[in-house]
């Protein structure tokens, strides 16, 4: 099924942000240290860790850190799952015989989103985030389909919601105006009603006034030697 991204801007208040900004260092921090789980794994063992071992983590991890514990669960398990994807599509490139860069550390300038893939927000004149609150958001236009995802972006510090929504594809309307096209060199096109569109004839005045300005410069240089 085809889907559609919905943005809009959001207008959260000063302890949202700073909650939104915290999300953001978590999953961040998650992102960063899931990588280096991987590559010590690899170097010490030659063994490759999948996204389920870590993610049976989150329990022991959020029962000791309380900033974890304050995100939302869905959040964090995308975290793992974002780290997943990057490693599977470096696999994916190296089959192919490219030559594709390891999977970098994430700066904060590098990582500005975090998502609520399936639970956890809800859209009711205001956006209601678990763990966030009801922010305030601007719907300039009417969203199409179903929501299927919520992802949470900061550019230039300001913040949008991105809905990942499952559009119904809508057929084109019914026409009977069909007209067949012959391109010629006489007439540009014929059109099978019998109409004909002319030659612009481009290539020629394109000629015309390139001559014209190859007159001006020598022109101008025949003088200039005197």
């Amino acid at each position: 099924m085809p889907r559609r991204t919905f943005k809009y801007r959001l207008y959260p208040n000063r302890r949202q942000r700073e909650k939104m900004q915290a999300t953001l260092a978590v999953c961040r921090e998650l992102n960063n240290a899931a990588l280096q789980e991987r590559r010590e794994a690899w170097s010490s063992h030659r063994k490759g860790i999948c996204y389920v071992e870590q993610s049976k983590q989150l329990p022991d991890i959020k029962a000791v850190r309380e900033d974890v514990r304050a995100v939302h669960s869905q959040v964090l398990q995308d975290a793992l799952r974002r780290m997943d994807k990057t490693f599977r599509a470096f696999f994916l490139r190296c089959q192919r015989g490219q030559v594709p860069g390891f999977p970098r550390f994430r700066s904060e300038s590098r990582y500005d989103s975090f998502t609520y893939p399936q639970a956890g927000f809800k859209l009711s004149g205001r956006l209601s985030l678990s763990k966030i609150g009801d922010i305030k958001i601007k719907l300039h236009r009417a969203i199409q389909g179903q929501i299927k995802t919520l992802n949470l972006k900061r550019e230039n510090g300001m913040w949008h919601a991105c809905f990942s929504c499952i559009v119904e594809p809508e057929p084109l309307p019914a026409n009977d105006k069909a007209v067949g096209l012959d391109v010629g060199l006489l007439s540009f096109v014929t059109r099978s009603d019998g109409r004909r569109i002319g030659n612009p004839r481009l290539f020629q005045k394109a000629q015309k006034r390139l001559r014209r300005a190859q007159g001006r410069v020598a022109r101008r240089e025949k003088f200039s030697k005197r």
